[in-house]
C-alpha cells in the first residue's frame, strides 16, 4: 500500500468503517475486501495491544502504520532496514493474557476454522526439535562452547550417524508407532538394498499411494516422512549405516526380480502389448485425439479416465477437472445403456396401474404408522 492508502484505509473505528463496507457491498463489491473498510482488521485488538503494518507500494516508498487502538495512529518513512520489496507485514504484540496465540496448536485450529474455505495459500512457520547424541567428551567440549549453539543435519560428519540414530519416522509396518532407522535396518528383508520412504502432508495421504503397490508386494517396509522437515532431512542424510534412502516416488524405480518375476512381466508384456499400443496412440498426442473421427470413442475416454484417475491416486492435480466429471458421466451412461445423444429429456415414469388404489395403500400405511 501507499502512504495515502494506509491512512485511508486504517483509519480509526470512530470514521464509520461498517457503515462504509455496508454501502458498498450494498453496490456490489466484492466481501473479501471487507478488510479495507477496517472493520475486520480491528479485530486484531483483541488480543493485542499494539499493531505494527509495514508495507511497500511498487510506486511509493516502504511505511509503518502503528496504532495502539487509543484512538489514534502514525504513519512513518521506514527506517529499519528491512526492504519488503513489495507486500505488507503485520506485526501483533500480544497482551499478557493472551499468549496462547503464540501456540502452534491454537494457531492450527484458528485458521482451519477460519480460513478453510479462503482461496489464498496459508502459511504456518513452526519449530521443530530434533535429539541427537553426544558422547561424554563431546558433552564437556559443548559446555565450553556459547549457549544457544544450533547444529543442523548437514553439519559435521563424525556427528552425523549418532544423529540418524535418533530421527523418528511411521512406517507401513508399526502402525502409529513411531520408529528409527536403526530400528528400520533390523526388519530389512532378505536381499533388500535400500531403505524405502514416501513424503507428504499427513500419514493418510501417502499410506494409500499407488508409489508403494510395488514395494507392499515385496515385503518392503517404507517410512512416512509426513513433517515438513523431512523432505529435507532426508535430502542431507543420503544414507544410512551404508545403505541408500530412496523414495518410492522416484522416477524408474527399480527393485531386484527373481527369475519367476522377470518371465510373469515378460508374459504380461506380450499379452497386454495390443492394449498397450492403444493406450500409447491415445494418450501420445491428446491434441490430435480430438480432430480424429470419433468412432472408437468410448475407447479413448476409457483410456483417458485411466489416465486421470491414475493422476488423482498419485497425489497429482487434474488441469481440467470439468472434463473428467463428464467422462465419468458418460461412462456411467454407457453402462446403463442410456443414449448420450438423449440430451436432459426428462426420463418418462413409469404410470401406476391403480393409481387410486396406491393411493389408498399409502395412506393406510401412513396411518398405521402414526398409531
Amino acid at each position: 500500500m501507499t502512504k495515502a492508502d494506509l491512512v485511508n484505509n486504517f483509519g480509526t473505528i470512530a470514521r464509520s468503517g461498517t457503515k462504509e463496507f455496508m454501502e458498498a457491498l450494498a453496490a456490489g463489491a466484492d466481501v473479501s475486501m471487507i478488510g479495507q473498510f477496517g472493520v475486520g482488521f480491528y479485530s486484531a485488538y483483541l488480543v493485542a495491544e499494539r499493531v505494527v503494518v509495514t508495507t511497500k507500494h511498487n510506486d511509493d516508498e516502504q511505511y509503518v502504520w502503528e496504532s495502539q487502538a487509543g484512538g489514534s495512529f502514525t504513519v512513518t518513512r521506514d527506517t529499519s532496514g528491512e526492504n519488503l520489496g513489495r507486500g505488507t507485514k503485520i506485526t501483533l504484540f500480544l497482551k499478557e493474557d493472551q499468549l496462547e496465540y503464540l501456540e502452534e496448536r491454537r494457531l492450527k485450529d484458528l485458521i482451519k476454522k477460519h480460513s478453510e474455505f479462503i482461496s489464498y495459500p496459508v502459511s504456518l512457520w513452526v519449530e521443530k526439535t530434533i535429539e541427537k547424541e553426544i558422547s561424554d567428551d563431546e558433552d564437556e567440549e559443548e559446555k565450553k562452547d556459547e549457549e544457544g549453539k544450533v547444529e543442523d543435519v548437514y553439519e559435521e560428519k563424525e556427528k552425523e550417524e549418532k544423529k540418524k540414530k535418533k530421527i523418528k519416522e511411521v512406517s507401513n509396518e508399526c502402525g502409529d508407532e513411531m520408529t528409527s532407522l536403526k530400528d528400520y535396518v533390523t526388519r530389512m528383508k532378505e536381499g533388500q538394498n535400500d531403505i524405502y520412504y514416501i513424503t507428504g502432508e499427513s500419514k493418510k495421504a501417502v499410506e494409500n499411494s499407488p508409489f508403494l503397490e510395488k514395494l507392499k508386494k515385496k515385503g518392503y517396509e517404507v517410512l512416512y516422512m509426513v513433517d515438513a522437515i523431512d523432505e529435507y532431512s532426508v535430502g542431507q542424510l543420503k544414507e544410512f549405516e551404508g545403505k541408500k534412502l530412496v523414495s518410492a516416488t522416484k522416477e524408474g524405480l527399480k527393485l531386484d526380480e527373481t527369475e519367476d518375476e522377470k518371465k510373469k512381466q515378460e508374459e504380461l508384456k506380450v499379452k497386454f502389448e495390443g492394449l498397450c499400443k492403444v493406450i500409447k496412440d491415445v494418450l501420445g498426442d491428446k491434441d490430435e485425439l480430438w480432430k480424429r473421427a470419433d468412432a472408437d470413442k468410448s475407447i479413448k475416454d476409457l483410456v483417458l479416465l485411466l489416465f486421470e484417475t491414475a493422476l488423482l491416486t498419485s497425489g497429482f492435480s487434474l488441469d481440467e477437472p470439468y472434463t473428467f466429471g463428464n467422462r465419468i458421466h458418460k461412462m456411467l451412461k454407457l453402462g446403463l445403456s442410456i443414449d448420450e445423444d438423449a440430451g436432459d429429456a426428462e426420463t418418462d415414469m413409469p404410470t401406476l396401474e391403480d393409481p387410486e388404489g396406491s393411493k389408498m395403500l399409502f395412506t393406510s400405511l401412513h396411518r398405521q404408522d402414526m398409531i
